[in-house]
């Protein structure tokens, strides 16, 4: 390691229809939590396009470890049940978010409150139920995106809106198995808006 961590985040890459897990060690000893890592993300068929063939992905996992690692220690991932491949580690310094519920009102009452000035995203856990229309004007900004965490696959939808919306230092987690380029699905989505990240912004639709 080279700084100190106390979570990681994985790409990796598994084969088609199956799942499992990776064991975490630290200099040898093993952590009492796992990642679970699946395919049912990474393997897209879009049989209406013509010519098209299975699109392969990699998905992302990340786990708090539940402990401090320092700086000089050994970390080793292990795949259990299944053939992993590991395209990239990130191990960060973070804390884990806290939250339940669903947020979607109140994200959207905070962004009409602001009238064009900053959305305070504080350290937690959101889940958006349904996209967000109509922001303009605004900036959504977070605590960092292992403390501000939003969970949804339609995030903001901006077909009917002015845009110049600045967004930064939170992470956006989705889940979408399928392309349907009907739906704003996959984060921000829109037509000729302007839509800025002026910081660290992390996107996982998985």
């Amino acid at each position: 390691m080279p700084h100190a961590a106390n979570a990681v985040n994985v790409a990796y890459s598994v084969p088609d229809g199956q799942s499992g897990s990776l064991n975490v060690y630290v200099n040898g000893t093993r952590l009492d939590r796992t990642i679970p890592v699946t395919s049912k993300y990474s393997y897209v068929d879009t049989p209406w396009i013509p010519g098209a063939r299975t699109r392969h992905f990699y998905d992302n996992a990340r786990l708090l470890l539940g402990r401090d690692v320092r700086a000089g220690d050994k970390v080793a991932v292990v795949a259990i049940g299944v053939q992993v491949t590991v395209d990239v580690a990130d191990f960060e310094q973070a804390t884990g978010p806290t939250g339940q519920g669903d947020s979607t009102q109140a994200f959207r009452d905070a962004i009409a409150s602001a009238r064009g000035g900053v959305v305070w995203i504080p350290p937690g856990e959101y889940k958006l139920t349904s996209s967000l229309n109509g922001v303009q004007n605004v900036t959504l900004q977070g605590a960092g995106h292992w403390h501000s965490v939003v969970r949804t696959s339609r995030f903001i939808d901006q077909s009917s809106s002015a845009g110049n919306v600045h967004i930064r230092d939170f992470a956006v987690i989705g889940e979408v198995t399928e392309r349907v380029d009907s739906n704003p699905d996959n984060g921000p989505a829109g037509h000729r808006h302007r839509m800025q990240a002026l910081g660290p912004i992390t996107a996982y639709l998985t």
